[in-house]
């Protein structure tokens, strides 16, 4: 009977492993449940916890503290961006009303106050913007010279430029 109770006060001085702390499910596959006596803790805890089912503990956590955004978080990011598109779409055609609005004069007047080259180009976007067909474009000789220059100094540069269509630029085969 002595040893039981010795058995006893022994297993009352142990250390035991809590597991993960999420569930009795959840704790290592290799948890001894008792800590072996190298595995003493620096600090008194309530809850002492074997190598094992720390690291589960820690690979638990990083799951249920990944930062998610609810419904209405998502809800109202949403509508933040739906307000932003509507608001630049509202801009952007006030802009083009205010350019078909305005007398062609206006506009060719502007347009002499730039460079010669610049005025070139502008003149090529605003008859590319007429046309609802890309293949009805007509270029003038000195607009084709200087895309051709475009094309030698940067292929790539002219075939993002042309692709993306941020300025209204031949093919390539109507340059040859």
């Amino acid at each position: 009977m002595d040893k039981f109770w010795d058995f006893l006060i022994e297993l009352e001085r142990s250390q035991m492993c809590c597991g993960s702390g999420f569930d009795s499910q959840k704790s290592s596959e290799t948890c001894t449940v008792f800590l072996k006596a190298g595995e003493t803790y620096k600090k008194q805890a309530t809850l002492y916890r074997c190598e094992a089912c720390k690291q589960i503990r820690k690979k638990l956590c990083n799951q249920f503290y990944r930062p998610k955004m609810d419904v209405d978080e998502h809800n109202k990011k949403l509508k933040l961006e739906l307000n932003a598109n509507l608001t630049s779409k509202q801009a952007m055609e006030k802009e083009k009303e205010k350019c078909t609005s305005a007398s062609k004069t206006i506009i060719d007047r502007e347009i002499l106050s730039l460079p010669p080259i610049q005025q070139e180009s502008v003149r090529a976007c605003f008859a590319a913007a007429k046309l609802k067909n890309s293949r009805q474009r007509r270029y003038s000789i000195e607009w084709v010279y200087e895309c051709l220059l475009m094309r030698i100094k940067s292929p790539s540069v002219y075939e993002r430029l042309r692709s993306k269509q941020i300025l209204s630029l031949p093919c390539k085969d109507t340059l040859q």
